[in-house]
């Protein structure tokens, strides 16, 4: 009976070949995995600044720009925080 099969040492050959091809394609596959997570989650945010703000512009009027520097700032934030949902307002203090 002559039984055909693979020596242990081409099956181990085959599995290094694999292993090389799989180190050398998973970081890639990674990467463009993160990068859309991160363009998903900044077109969420885009989306709901657009949508916060054009319900303070409907409700409000239109933002008034008069100040400079941080108080500036806080108006911006006084203007359209109704319309998020804010878990922490820490202002100027530490820790944030």
């Amino acid at each position: 009976m002559n039984k055909k099969a693979f020596t242990l040492a081409e099956t181990l050959i085959t599995l290094a070949i694999i292993g090389v091809v799989a180190a050398l394609t998973i970081p890639g596959i990674v990467q463009k995995y993160e990068e859309k997570v991160t363009v998903v989650k900044v077109k969420k945010v885009y989306s709901l600044l657009s949508n916060a703000l054009q319900l303070a512009e409907f409700e409000q009027g239109t933002f008034n720009n008069t100040g400079s520097g941080y108080s500036v700032m806080k108006n911006y934030y006084d203007y359209i925080s109704p319309y998020l949902k804010i878990e922490k307002y820490c202002g100027t203090g530490e820790g944030c």
